[in-house]
């Protein structure tokens, strides 16, 4: 920042993003609660510093004490990976690919990130003789600890996914793999970048129509934890305040309606 906007410019976007933050972290639950469901929406201009402001709440958020971390960052790959990249830069400090930018150091093993997500690509040749890049980091070819291991640790874990059904599914079965006494022990901040994209269940309006798959998962992922805090983050907000409050599921309970708190 100082490079690109000078000292003084530097520290007044610091300031902002600094006070931003705070007022929604004075709106998410104690993450030392036994048992908690909130759900906010925070609203911003296009390209005002969105991911800037949920960078720095999941940093604070850790800081207070929530444990595990998603990001769910669009619905395409390649913003996945840029979103990957991103937070790697800003708070893992971890470079998969060598990027010649700046990342920050890596913290200790006492502050040190679990990632469950990688930047990482990979080619495959098809029959066909097509080149196919696989996304490493969404579970399908990568090893990664164990949810009970995780469940135990100190230092949090981040994971970051495109909004996609098969996707969602797999981070669904692998916490789902974990014991509901081990689950306790993680407090959830879900950040659903893009909000109004995808998640929003367009089958409401039909009483005997299932929620779509997307909206479905999300929601699904929600009920395994018993402490969660979701947050949408989207410039366009009418599809998220318009989501029927007093919607219920026997399985998936209620929908995304930020009924918590929305920040602008």
């Amino acid at each position: 920042l100082t490079k690109k906007h000078g000292p003084e410019k530097a520290g007044e976007i610091v300031r902002s993003i600094d006070e931003a933050t705070k007022s929604i972290m004075e709106r998410l639950s104690n993450p030392k609660r036994t048992e908690f469901s909130y759900k906010g929406l925070v609203v911003g201009y296009v390209q005002s510093g969105k991911t800037a402001n949920f960078t720095a709440l999941i940093a604070k958020a850790a800081d207070a004490g929530y444990k595990f971390i998603i990001v769910l960052s669009g619905i395409h790959s390649i913003l996945r990976r840029q979103t990957q990249v991103r937070l790697d830069k800003e708070l893992t400090g971890i470079n998969d690919l060598g990027i010649d930018e700046s990342f920050i150091d890596e913290p200790s093993l006492a502050k040190k990130w679990t990632r469950i997500t990688t930047a990482l690509l990979k080619e495959t040749t098809t029959k066909n003789g097509e080149i196919r890049i696989n996304d490493l980091g969404e579970f399908a070819h990568i090893n990664i600890d164990p949810i009970d291991s995780i469940c135990n640790r100190v230092t949090p874990t981040i994971a970051i996914v495109k909004k996609n059904a098969k996707v969602l599914n797999r981070l669904i079965k692998y916490i789902g793999g974990s014991s509901k006494e081990n689950r306790k022990n993680i407090p959830l901040l879900l950040i659903d970048d893009e909000a109004d994209q995808a998640s929003i269940d367009t089958n409401y309006s039909d009483p005997d129509a299932d929620p779509t798959k997307t909206n479905e998962k999300i929601r699904k992922l929600l009920t395994l934890l018993p402490k969660i805090t979701y947050i949408g983050y989207t410039a366009t907000p009418f599809a998220n305040v318009l989501i029927d409050m007093t919607t219920e599921h026997k399985e998936l309970y209620d929908d995304l309606y930020p009924r918590n708190f929305i920040v602008s």
